[in-house]
């Protein structure tokens, strides 16, 4: 039973961030030294006894891969925590002070306009350097995606990298799995697109108000960008943008 206090590793549990159908984020801190981190821990539970271990092996070798990036839109990994005794194990990561990248605002204000634009750019950016590294993250949506504060404005942090690549990414939010993935084709960089143009689009959709129906929400963006989003999210893979 995980509870606040509780110690994990070199870490000590201090408050939970959030749980989803694998996992539970606590922000935590090294027990001798006051650094904060975010702790994702896997519930044992969820997967069967047999596939642990390997899961495990999985786990460290993505950390050991993602802890070699340096990006300013990702966290950075300090490595994986095993708890021997009861067979938890999770990853710990840099934490950060911030939202899910939803409820920006009404798209139709300029000013959310720039805002949202300009967070999409950095995730943009980030997702193509991550291609470009024949890496795919394969889980963008909302909750992955904080936005923080910044000396020169809000910075979008892409979290769960190393989950994804060791194929514990979960696709709770099941409105951000693309068409490919539904019915279990490979997921590419092109997937990540899509998931980056639904994640606007729904940006676009929720910040609109319940009395605006989607088509009547999406005039609000500029044409330009409208069509950028309506290719992206096109469901056959190859009628998408060759990249980010």
């Amino acid at each position: 039973m995980l509870t606040g206090g509780s110690v994990f590793g070199e870490f000590k549990l201090l408050s939970p961030l959030g749980r989803g159908p694998k996992a539970s984020v606590w922000v935590a801190s090294r027990v001798y030294r006051e650094e904060r981190v975010a702790l994702k821990i896997l519930d044992p539970g969820k997967l069967p006894a047999d596939k642990q271990k390997r899961k495990l092996e999985a786990l460290v070798r993505a950390t050991t891969r993602a802890g070699r990036l340096e990006h300013a839109n990702l966290p950075g990994v300090y490595g994986t925590v095993v708890r021997e005794e009861d067979g938890l194990f999770g990853i710990a990561t840099e934490y950060f002070d911030g939202g899910p990248f939803e409820n920006m605002g009404h798209i139709g204000d300029p000013l959310v306009l720039d805002r949202v634009l300009h967070l999409m750019t950095q995730l943009g950016t980030l997702l193509s350097w991550l291609h470009k590294h024949d890496l795919v993250h394969g889980n963008v949506k909302p909750t992955n995606v904080l936005v923080t504060p910044g000396a020169y404005g809000p910075t979008v942090k892409l979290l769960d990298l190393c989950w994804s690549l060791a194929g514990l990414g979960s696709p709770n939010a099941r409105a951000f799995v693309s068409p490919e993935a539904n019915v279990r084709e490979p997921i590419t960089a092109l997937t990540d697109q899509w998931a980056m143009a639904k994640l606007l689009h729904q940006l676009v959709v929720k910040g609109s108000g319940a009395d605006i129906s989607a088509s009547q929400a999406l005039t609000t963006l500029p044409l330009p960008v409208l069509r950028v989003m309506k290719r992206a999210l096109e469901n056959s893979p190859r009628a998408r943008f060759n990249s980010m």
